[in-house]
């Protein structure tokens, strides 16, 4: 069944047989997530359209993938110490044991500031730093002034207090004209990468830029607001737009300087992007893809994360949650623009059922086999008809979870093809299905008229030893070309005429 609405849950897993495409559909998930989209508008584009737009999000980082394993753990998911050999310097060649960051702790934190879907995005994006703080400048007061024009003209911002000089350090009287925390902002806190928001008004900011230089002193300046930092403006609004919704508080907007702690950068990049001339809108959101996630011993690799995956405890939200790092020596939360989709293979029962502390966690989408999808014939042999039959049979005789996904049919252009498909894959899995049991194979690949006789397999002529000791039947898959190329071979299968 389609969505006929935009993704919204956080953590999904789609799940069913192999061959069912869950991987494959991997893609349209996560274009869908991205872009705000239902997944029924993405599939209408074409699945070649949503996998180049998936290999250019995979480019800008705002989609990972990984897949679990047995031997992946902590360490390689969000942090650890790892070796590191010394290249230069008189200790060139000696390891030193260093904090490392895990696939998933990175991604998390790239995520805080996400790249624009359309590329660099706009003019000075690529400026923006790692983790930039987000700091809001008010040039001059509100409205339209002198000093604005010459800072959005300029490429700088600038602040004032010129009774301090150019110095500002440990021994200033901040006692004596004020100003302690905004020039301590301007002057030592703020960094190379950091966002700037110039407030035009209560609840209003008419630009926004990224720092691209030091705190300098400029002399050229008769009006007092001598100190100086050089900025590089992404977005001049022709229009001041109304950030109310970002919760800067009036104090904040009106400081002359205030680094504001409760926006992220994707909310300030929304104000920021040119709306795409086909009406795709860039939704913030990042999608971190497990594939194999039952293969992994979650308890392992997640530890007490697992805890910050349920969706109402993520980064900005009221009940967020955040653990401290001891190897990376901060805090972490997991940001709620992130989206988790796992794939999970329910025939493989090598391995234990799925953690229930995750299983909680995720929503469950079933993906079974879809003989629509390979609704064509070869040889007169329908291939959509053979698929359900097989999988019916399967279902009886074992279960609805380890049938035979389409995903074994769509490469056959051929009866070749077809025969390679059995003797190489259907035959092969059905083997690992039903633990060399044979005769449950025969059943299953066995004449519509008489499912215990089939073409591909047949029994071995009985010796005297078995006849002696009574022995079960020993049984042999034929490797014979003019029966796997024979189209009645198959169709023998779903119809019941005589072959």
């Amino acid at each position: 069944m389609e969505e006929k609405t935009p993704i919204s849950s956080s953590n999904i897993i789609l799940y069913g047989p192999p061959g069912t495409g869950k991987t494959y559909n991997t893609v349209n998930y996560a274009v869908s997530i991205i872009e705000g989209r239902t997944l029924e508008d993405v599939r209408k584009s074409g699945y070649d359209v949503a996998l180049k737009k998936y290999n250019k999000y995979t480019a800008l980082g705002r989609i990972g993938f990984v897949t679990f394993h047995q031997s992946l753990g902590y360490e390689d998911f969000i942090e650890g110490i790892k070796p590191v050999v010394e290249e230069d310097g008189a200790s060139s060649g000696s390891i030193k044991y260093l904090p490392s960051a895990g696939l998933f702790y990175d991604f998390c934190r790239k995520a805080e500031s996400p790249r624009s879907i359309s590329g660099i995005g706009p003019k000075g994006c690529e400026s923006i730093s790692r983790y930039p703080m987000i700091w809001i400048v008010n040039l001059g007061g509100f409205r339209e002034n002198d000093l604005r024009k010459s800072c959005l003209d300029g490429g700088y911002i600038r602040i004032g207090w010129p009774e301090y000089g150019p110095l500002i350090d440990d021994t200033t009287d901040f006692d004596l004209h004020g100003g302690k925390e905004p020039l301590k902002d301007f002057t030592e806190k703020m960094q190379l990468g950091d966002i700037i928001l110039s407030s035009f008004d209560v609840d209003l900011i008419d630009a926004v830029g990224v720092v691209k230089g030091d705190c300098e002193w400029d002399d050229s300046f008769d009006d007092g607001f001598n100190r100086k930092r050089a900025v590089e403006w992404i977005r001049i609004f022709d229009e001041p737009v109304d950030i109310h919704s970002l919760k800067a508080t009036r104090k904040e907007q009106m400081s002359a300087v205030a680094h504001l702690k409760n926006i992220t950068v994707n909310e300030i990049m929304s104000f920021v992007e040119t709306p795409d001339p086909k009406g795709i809108r860039d939704t913030g959101n990042c999608v971190f893809i497990i594939d194999e996630i039952n293969r992994g011993n979650i308890s392992r690799i997640f530890g007490e994360l697992i805890t910050l995956l349920e969706p109402t405890r993520r980064k900005g939200l009221p009940e967020c949650l955040d653990v401290f790092l001891p190897h990376m020596k901060e805090n972490f939360s997991i940001p709620s623009n992130v989206f988790v989709l796992g794939t999970m293979n329910t025939a493989d029962k090598s391995l234990a059922s799925l953690d229930t502390a995750l299983r909680r966690r995720f929503e469950f989408i079933e993906m079974m086999p879809d003989p629509s999808v390979v609704n064509r014939r070869f040889g007169d042999v329908d291939l959509s008809l053979l698929l359900r039959t097989i999988n019916k049979r399967i279902e009886l005789l074992y279960d609805r979870e380890h049938t035979v996904g389409h995903a074994y049919f769509i490469g056959i252009r051929s009866m070749g093809d077809l025969a390679e498909c059995f003797k190489k894959k259907i035959i092969p899995l059905l083997q690992e299905y039903f633990f060399d049991d044979y005769e449950k194979m025969c059943w299953v690949l066995g004449k519509s008229s008489n499912p215990r006789e089939c073409v591909f397999i047949r029994k071995a002529k009985r010796t005297d030893f078995q006849n002696v000791f009574d022995l079960p039947d020993v049984y042999e898959i034929l490797d014979d070309d003019v029966i796997f190329m024979d189209p009645e071979s198959y169709i023998g299968i779903y119809n019941s005429r005589k072959i």
